[in-house]
């Protein structure tokens, strides 16, 4: 019996003399770490085009503010390559979202379906849109910390932005959607899904769903914000 006693006393003695000088077991346990965000599109599904002709070239637009904890507000964006798309077409989606934070960062996102009409440099669009993102980021302060109406000011923007590079029509809006708000403390591997459509007397009608994934994982490597 003591030998099982003096045992546990030295595995106890060697796990502390691991930890952190100063800090006790309760502590290291609530040492913060870095978090590893993914969003994902993982499936659009057509189930009606807007084109009332053919298929829709469909793409999207979006935009996710992250809250620092020392008191930075900053924008990324995304625009996703242009996909072929028809009735009762089911398409694998991308990444739109890859990144680094600290422990407590807030995190707010919107995207923006479109379809596109005439072809354009999407160099070009990514390099203004991307500058627009950092404009926004900038003024967020000012708006009093509405960040998920900073988003959608931005991509409305961006709707200008791309018709300024294609000037002989504008893209169609398929509509719009809110990621739910984070604060990134936790763990996390969840999935949803929205839909854009529009149903109308006159015109085009549309409805596509599209569903997405976000994960949440702890990470040793350092913010790339």
């Amino acid at each position: 019996m003591n030998k099982q006693i003096k045992k546990l006393s030295f595995l106890a003695l060697s796990a502390l003399a691991l930890l952190p000088i100063g800090s006790t077991p309760t502590q290291a346990a609530k040492q913060t770490t870095n978090w590893r965000v993914i969003v994902r599109i993982d499936e659009i599904h057509c189930i009606e085009t807007e084109d009332l002709l053919g298929s829709d070239e469909f793409y999207t637009l979006s935009g996710f503010t992250f809250g620092l904890p020392d008191g930075r507000q900053l924008i990324r964006t995304r625009t996703t390559g242009v996909m072929s798309i028809n009735n009762g077409n089911r398409k694998k989606g991308t990444t739109i979202l890859d990144v680094t934070v600290p422990h407590g960062t807030t995190l707010s996102g919107e995207l923006m379906g479109l379809d596109e009409d005439v072809s354009k440099d999407w160099t070009k669009v990514d390099a203004k849109f991307t500058k627009a993102g950092e404009a926004v980021g900038e003024g967020i302060k000012e708006l009093g910390g509405k960040k998920g109406g900073a988003i959608k000011e931005l991509l409305n923007g961006a709707i200008g932005v791309i018709g300024g590079i294609s000037t002989l029509d504008q893209d169609d809006v398929l509509g719009q959607y809110g990621f739910p708000d984070l604060t990134i403390q936790t763990q996390r591997n969840f999935s949803d899904s929205f839909s854009l459509k529009n149903s109308a007397y006159f015109g085009s009608d549309w409805s596509y769903r599209v569903k997405y994934s976000i994960k949440v994982t702890p990470t040793s490597n350092q913010p790339n914000l």
